[in-house]
């Protein structure tokens, strides 16, 4: 049995999704960034810091 991890970030949410290859089904979660009502996304850097603050709750 093997996995498959796949990581997905914008400048809107991050994402993962996990693989089962031995019946290939499949895992995934989202969430969005604080992003300001009117704004169109986050800086890089600030994008950047929600990623690494969200990426471990959802891989949970």
């Amino acid at each position: 049995m093997s996995f498959v991890l796949g990581i997905d970030t914008s400048n809107y949410t991050t994402s993962c999704a996990l693989l089962d290859t031995a019946d290939m089904s499949i895992r995934s979660c989202k969430k969005l960034l604080p992003v300001k009502q009117g704004e169109r996304g986050l800086r890089q850097s600030d994008a950047v810091f929600h990623h690494t603050k969200q990426l471990p709750e959802l891989m949970k």
